[in-house]
Protein backbone atom coordinates (compact mmCIF):
# COMPACT_ATOMS: atom_id res chain seq x y z
CA UNK A 1 0.00 0.00 0.00
CA UNK A 2 1.64 3.21 -1.16
CA UNK A 3 -0.74 5.63 0.56
CA UNK A 4 0.81 7.51 3.49
CA UNK A 5 -0.01 7.00 7.13
CA UNK A 6 -1.55 10.21 8.46
CA UNK A 7 -1.32 10.52 12.24
CA UNK A 8 -3.72 12.75 14.18
CA UNK A 9 -3.10 13.07 17.93
CA UNK A 10 -5.60 13.72 20.71
CA UNK A 11 -6.40 16.57 23.07
CA UNK A 12 -3.48 18.14 24.91
CA UNK A 13 -0.91 16.19 22.91
CA UNK A 14 1.38 16.81 19.95
CA UNK A 15 2.85 14.81 17.05
CA UNK A 16 5.61 13.68 19.44
CA UNK A 17 3.02 11.33 20.96
CA UNK A 18 3.37 9.12 17.87
CA UNK A 19 7.13 8.59 18.05
CA UNK A 20 6.99 5.04 19.42
CA UNK A 21 4.31 3.79 17.04
CA UNK A 22 5.89 5.44 13.99
CA UNK A 23 9.19 3.76 14.85
CA UNK A 24 7.42 0.39 14.64
CA UNK A 25 6.24 1.18 11.11
CA UNK A 26 9.35 2.12 9.11
CA UNK A 27 9.45 2.16 5.35
CA UNK A 28 6.14 4.00 4.99
CA UNK A 29 5.48 7.68 4.47
CA UNK A 30 4.39 9.35 7.71
CA UNK A 31 2.44 12.61 7.89
CA UNK A 32 1.77 14.17 11.29
CA UNK A 33 -1.06 16.63 11.79
CA UNK A 34 -0.43 19.09 14.64
CA UNK A 35 -3.67 20.32 16.22
CA UNK A 36 -1.78 23.08 18.00
CA UNK A 37 -2.39 22.27 21.66
CA UNK A 38 1.29 22.65 22.55
CA UNK A 39 4.34 24.40 21.15
CA UNK A 40 3.04 27.94 20.96
CA UNK A 41 -0.24 27.44 19.10
CA UNK A 42 1.16 25.87 15.93
CA UNK A 43 -0.97 26.38 12.85
CA UNK A 44 -0.16 23.28 10.81
CA UNK A 45 -3.71 21.95 11.11
CA UNK A 46 -5.04 24.83 9.01
CA UNK A 47 -2.31 24.32 6.43
CA UNK A 48 -3.18 20.62 6.23
CA UNK A 49 -6.88 21.36 5.72
CA UNK A 50 -6.13 23.57 2.71
CA UNK A 51 -5.28 20.36 0.89
CA UNK A 52 -6.13 17.22 2.90
CA UNK A 53 -4.08 14.17 1.98
CA UNK A 54 -5.60 10.84 1.03
CA UNK A 55 -4.24 7.96 3.05
CA UNK A 56 -4.69 5.66 6.01
CA UNK A 57 -5.61 7.84 8.97
CA UNK A 58 -4.19 6.68 12.30
CA UNK A 59 -5.96 8.64 15.00
CA UNK A 60 -5.97 8.89 18.78
CA UNK A 61 -8.84 10.00 21.02
CA UNK A 62 -10.09 13.46 19.93
CA UNK A 63 -7.99 13.08 16.77
CA UNK A 64 -10.52 10.50 15.58
CA UNK A 65 -13.41 12.95 15.91
CA UNK A 66 -11.35 15.67 14.20
CA UNK A 67 -10.38 13.43 11.28
CA UNK A 68 -13.95 12.23 10.74
CA UNK A 69 -15.18 15.83 10.68
CA UNK A 70 -12.53 17.21 8.34
CA UNK A 71 -11.02 14.34 6.34
CA UNK A 72 -13.56 11.51 6.01
CA UNK A 73 -13.58 11.85 2.24
CA UNK A 74 -9.80 11.39 2.08
CA UNK A 75 -9.63 8.21 4.17
CA UNK A 76 -8.52 5.08 2.36
CA UNK A 77 -8.90 3.48 5.80
CA UNK A 78 -9.21 4.53 9.44
CA UNK A 79 -7.32 3.03 12.37
CA UNK A 80 -8.82 4.66 15.47
CA UNK A 81 -6.84 4.10 18.68
CA UNK A 82 -8.63 4.99 21.92
CA UNK A 83 -10.93 6.89 19.58
CA UNK A 84 -14.55 7.97 19.27
CA UNK A 85 -16.92 9.67 16.86
CA UNK A 86 -18.79 11.48 19.65
CA UNK A 87 -17.67 12.12 23.23
CA UNK A 88 -21.06 12.63 24.89
CA UNK A 89 -21.28 9.02 26.11
CA UNK A 90 -17.96 9.33 27.95
CA UNK A 91 -18.22 12.61 29.86
CA UNK A 92 -20.96 15.02 30.84
CA UNK A 93 -21.09 18.62 29.69
CA UNK A 94 -20.67 19.62 33.33
CA UNK A 95 -17.41 17.67 33.56
CA UNK A 96 -16.06 19.27 30.39
CA UNK A 97 -17.02 22.73 31.58
CA UNK A 98 -15.28 22.00 34.87
CA UNK A 99 -12.14 21.18 32.90
CA UNK A 100 -12.49 24.50 31.07
CA UNK A 101 -12.70 26.43 34.33
CA UNK A 102 -9.67 24.60 35.72
CA UNK A 103 -7.79 25.20 32.47
CA UNK A 104 -8.45 28.93 32.72
CA UNK A 105 -7.44 29.13 36.39
CA UNK A 106 -4.38 26.91 36.28
CA UNK A 107 -3.50 25.45 32.86
CA UNK A 108 -0.44 23.53 34.06
CA UNK A 109 -2.31 21.84 36.90
CA UNK A 110 -5.20 20.88 34.62
CA UNK A 111 -2.86 19.29 32.12
CA UNK A 112 -0.94 17.39 34.82
CA UNK A 113 -4.27 15.99 36.03
CA UNK A 114 -5.26 15.02 32.50
CA UNK A 115 -1.94 13.39 31.64
CA UNK A 116 -2.10 11.39 34.86
CA UNK A 117 -5.62 10.17 34.18
CA UNK A 118 -4.77 9.33 30.58
CA UNK A 119 -1.55 7.56 31.51
CA UNK A 120 0.36 9.72 29.04
CA UNK A 121 4.05 10.53 29.36
CA UNK A 122 4.94 14.00 28.13
CA UNK A 123 8.65 14.72 27.82
CA UNK A 124 9.87 18.11 28.96
CA UNK A 125 7.77 21.13 29.82
CA UNK A 126 5.83 21.69 26.63
CA UNK A 127 4.40 25.17 26.18
CA UNK A 128 0.62 25.13 26.16
CA UNK A 129 -1.79 26.96 23.89
CA UNK A 130 -4.63 27.69 26.30
CA UNK A 131 -6.90 29.11 23.61
CA UNK A 132 -6.54 26.01 21.46
CA UNK A 133 -7.01 23.66 24.42
CA UNK A 134 -10.27 25.41 25.26
CA UNK A 135 -11.34 25.09 21.63
CA UNK A 136 -10.58 21.38 21.77
CA UNK A 137 -12.85 21.01 24.80
CA UNK A 138 -15.56 22.74 22.77
CA UNK A 139 -15.13 20.08 20.09
CA UNK A 140 -15.53 17.35 22.69
CA UNK A 141 -18.69 18.97 24.00
CA UNK A 142 -20.33 19.90 20.70
CA UNK A 143 -19.20 17.70 17.82
CA UNK A 144 -20.91 14.46 16.76
CA UNK A 145 -19.55 12.54 13.78
CA UNK A 146 -21.34 9.23 14.39
CA UNK A 147 -23.34 9.56 11.20
CA UNK A 148 -20.16 10.31 9.25
CA UNK A 149 -18.65 7.11 10.64
CA UNK A 150 -21.76 5.07 9.80
CA UNK A 151 -21.86 6.43 6.25
CA UNK A 152 -18.15 5.94 5.60
CA UNK A 153 -17.28 3.32 3.02
CA UNK A 154 -13.63 3.01 4.02
CA UNK A 155 -12.33 0.09 6.12
CA UNK A 156 -12.33 0.90 9.83
CA UNK A 157 -10.29 -0.59 12.67
CA UNK A 158 -10.70 0.34 16.33
CA UNK A 159 -8.12 -0.39 19.03
CA UNK A 160 -8.97 0.15 22.69
CA UNK A 161 -7.71 -0.57 26.20
CA UNK A 162 -9.72 -2.40 28.83
CA UNK A 163 -8.05 -0.26 31.52
CA UNK A 164 -8.84 3.07 29.84
CA UNK A 165 -10.03 5.43 32.57
CA UNK A 166 -11.40 7.94 30.06
CA UNK A 167 -13.08 5.56 27.60
CA UNK A 168 -14.34 2.54 29.62
CA UNK A 169 -14.50 -0.82 27.86
CA UNK A 170 -18.28 -1.21 28.04
CA UNK A 171 -18.88 2.20 26.50
CA UNK A 172 -16.24 1.61 23.82
CA UNK A 173 -17.92 -1.62 22.77
CA UNK A 174 -21.13 0.35 22.26
CA UNK A 175 -19.31 3.18 20.48
CA UNK A 176 -17.74 0.79 17.97
CA UNK A 177 -20.60 -1.70 17.60
CA UNK A 178 -20.60 -2.98 14.02
CA UNK A 179 -16.90 -2.25 13.47
CA UNK A 180 -13.83 -4.44 14.12
CA UNK A 181 -12.70 -3.69 17.68
CA UNK A 182 -9.58 -5.12 19.32
CA UNK A 183 -9.29 -4.69 23.08
CA UNK A 184 -5.94 -4.80 24.88
CA UNK A 185 -6.73 -6.22 28.31
CA UNK A 186 -3.90 -4.36 30.05
CA UNK A 187 -3.92 -1.19 27.97
CA UNK A 188 -5.23 2.23 28.95
CA UNK A 189 -5.83 5.48 27.10
CA UNK A 190 -2.32 5.87 25.71
CA UNK A 191 -2.01 2.69 23.63
CA UNK A 192 0.20 4.24 20.90
CA UNK A 193 2.68 5.18 23.62
CA UNK A 194 2.39 2.21 26.00
CA UNK A 195 1.79 -0.61 23.50
CA UNK A 196 3.12 0.65 20.14
CA UNK A 197 4.08 -2.79 18.86
CA UNK A 198 0.58 -4.15 19.46
CA UNK A 199 -0.96 -1.17 17.68
CA UNK A 200 1.48 -1.44 14.78
CA UNK A 201 0.75 -5.16 14.31
CA UNK A 202 -2.97 -4.50 13.95
CA UNK A 203 -2.43 -1.59 11.57
CA UNK A 204 -0.03 -3.64 9.44
CA UNK A 205 -2.64 -6.42 9.29
CA UNK A 206 -5.17 -3.87 8.04
CA UNK A 207 -2.72 -2.64 5.41
CA UNK A 208 -2.04 -6.20 4.21
CA UNK A 209 -5.78 -6.88 3.95
CA UNK A 210 -6.22 -3.73 1.88
CA UNK A 211 -3.31 -4.69 -0.38
CA UNK A 212 -4.73 -8.18 -0.87
CA UNK A 213 -8.12 -6.76 -1.81
CA UNK A 214 -6.75 -4.23 -4.30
Amino acid sequence: MSAPLIFVHGWGLSPAFWAGLAAHMPGREHIFVDLGFTGGCADSEKAFLVRPVRGLYVTHSLGTLWALKHCAGEMSALAAINGFACFESFASRAALRGMKRHLVRDPAAQMVDFYRQAGVTVSGAASLCQERLLEGLDWLEQEDERETLRQSSCPVLSLAGAQDRILPEELMRREWAGFPLHMHEEGGHALPQTHPGWCAAHIEALIKALEAAS
